[in-house]
């Protein structure tokens, strides 16, 4: 075995104990990274086209009005938190909050800046998508109630739905290989059900926003965690980070 490879494999000796993949992110097997990859490229490119062919429409606006004139107690509530709670300095929080989670879990200073990159390229990849398809918000002064304030920054995608979409994949492919995996995709899938219905009923958002909104959170961080595992397989980057900046292995 050449030094560099006992290198690498020095820097996570308790991975098969955790039950996850060797590769620093991605749980699958190397044969799966370009499959994986092909598969989130597509995804993205289909919210693109979709957005593009939606920006001047507004054929989805009755389901908008429905959605925000709904009463159920809570909903009001909860729609203007998740309007400020998931807000740029808010996401950021989130965003330190998950590495120094992901840090400790893993022991590793790697995967932890690796994954937290992850989330905030793809909620990052978003705000552009905005830019190129520039579709009008709903028309605030139509809606039956007004929660919160007016948004005027492009409707398509959510980037609210995005953030959350992308921060629930990280953690169901972190999770991927261990007894937990099933809990963290349930739990994700409902922060990313959760916050999708609140931004409707803010009616700040047509439902293809927030379906685009998931679609690119769930395909931007799966494209990143492969494009960081196949950089990582080539030059060894993770293994001299967690050297330089060690965490304290499990017994």
């Amino acid at each position: 075995m050449s030094t560099r490879t006992e290198h690498h494999v020095r820097s996570r000796p308790d991975a098969a104990a955790r039950g996850r993949a060797s590769g620093l992110l991605w749980p699958g097997t190397a044969h799966s990274l370009h499959p994986a990859a092909s598969v989130a490229v597509a995804g993205i490119l289909l919210a693109l086209i979709g957005g593009l062919l939606l920006r001047g429409s507004t054929a989805e606006f009755g389901a908008v009005l429905t959605l925000n004139g709904i009463r159920i107690p809570g909903a009001d509530g909860l729609s203007e938190t998740v309007g400020t709670g998931l807000g740029p300095a808010s996401a950021i929080g989130i965003g330190v909050t998950f590495a120094v989670f992901v840090s400790t879990w893993s022991r590793s200073v790697a995967t932890a800046v690796a994954a937290a990159l992850a989330v905030g390229l793809s909620w990052g990849g978003v705000g552009v998508l905005k830019l190129i398809v520039a579709r009008p918000r709903p028309d605030w002064q139509s809606l039956p109630q007004h929660l919160g304030v007016a948004e005027t920054d492009p409707s398509y995608p959510s980037a609210h739905v995005a953030f959350i979409g992308a921060l629930s994949t990280a953690c169901v492919l972190l999770a991927w290989r261990t007894r937990a995996r099933w809990w963290v995709l349930a739990a994700g899938a409902a922060a990313t059900v959760t916050v999708a219905l609140a931004r409707l009923h803010a009616g700040v958002h047509y439902p293809s926003d927030v379906v685009a909104g998931a679609l690119c959170g769930a395909c931007g961080v799966i494209l990143a965690f492969v494009l960081v595992d196949l950089v990582d397989a080539r030059t060894g980057l993770s293994a001299r980070v967690d050297d330089l900046l060690p965490l304290a292995r499990r017994a």
